[in-house]
């Protein structure tokens, strides 16, 4: 997942990419001190789960090396895309430059269910080409309930936001928005997140498993909202009630579901992640 990732920030011409280190086991740690990324790769140390959930740290290490640069704030499995040329052609014509905060839509990927088989040990990029452009937004009864009228994957998402360094003071839980000494905001319409939450199987498993012990052993954080994180606590009961395997395969869209959702415009082919790779 990582290196991907790195592959692409880079290709799109960040000068540095900073990483908090939560202590992996999966090989996140050694590829990020590897010879191919030790110098673009700055390491953002862990300040414990009883820290306050932010990227204040990142944003205030970014900001000593980087002042005058913009910033983005993302996950590793959120990857920028822009309808011009390049990322800086589109900063230029939305005039990013007049703002502190540039707020990026985000777009949740899926892919055709004939490919399950393939994605299991294929690269995701060439797999998950499906960008769900018009997302459904969950009301409360969906959320406290878990009853959902649509598979998850096809769930309305916040945007991330990109940030002038030396306008900023602190950075929102989810970076989700920004404090800035500025209130200069643009929606941008040129570039975009694409969001990849569900990858291969065994990955999926692993991550909520991971996601079903934090939640017992953090009762008081706040990703026990009642409408925070939601669907890991649904993905959670489903572990246990041995349900997931399931729910992982409704995330994936085939037959005359797919054929109706790319007529109406609910889905769009969006391959040009996996022609740059």
């Amino acid at each position: 997942m990582l290196e991907p990732f790195l592959q692409h920030v880079r290709r799109s011409g960040a000068v540095a990419a900073y990483v908090m280190e939560y202590g992996s086991t999966d090989g996140s740690a050694e590829l990020i001190r590897s010879p191919e990324w030790r110098d673009f790769v700055h390491v953002v140390p862990f300040p414990g789960l009883d820290a306050p959930l932010t990227s204040d740290a990142a944003m205030a290490m970014a900001k000593e090396r980087h002042p005058d640069a913009f910033c983005l704030f993302c996950d590793p499995d959120e990857f920028i895309c822009t309808s011009a040329e390049s990322l800086q052609s589109v900063m230029e014509r939305e005039r990013w430059g007049d703002y502190s905060v540039i707020h990026l839509p985000r777009t949740n990927m899926t892919g055709d269910a004939a490919n399950i088989p393939a994605l299991q040990d294929g690269p995701f990029l060439d797999y998950l080409t499906l960008s769900i452009k018009r997302p459904h937004v969950r009301g409360t009864d969906e959320k406290v309930t878990g009853d959902l009228k649509s598979p998850w994957i096809f769930t309305a998402i916040p945007s991330k936001v990109m940030v002038r360094l030396s306008d900023c003071v602190a950075m929102g839980y989810g970076d989700h928005n920004a404090t800035t000494t500025s209130r200069k905001k643009l929606v941008s319409s040129l570039a975009w997140l694409q969001h990849y939450p569900i990858r291969g199987w065994a990955e999926f498993e692993e991550k909520v498993r991971n996601i079903a012990l934090h939640l017992e052993q953090d009762v008081d954080g706040p990703d026990q909202g009642p409408f925070h994180c939601w669907h890991w606590r649904r993905w959670a009961a489903q572990l246990a009630s041995g349900e997931l395997r399931a729910e992982y395969e409704r995330q994936f869209v085939g037959g005359d579901s797919l054929r109706d959702y790319l007529a109406d415009g609910t889905l769009v082919s969006s391959e040009h992640l996996a022609k740059s790779r």
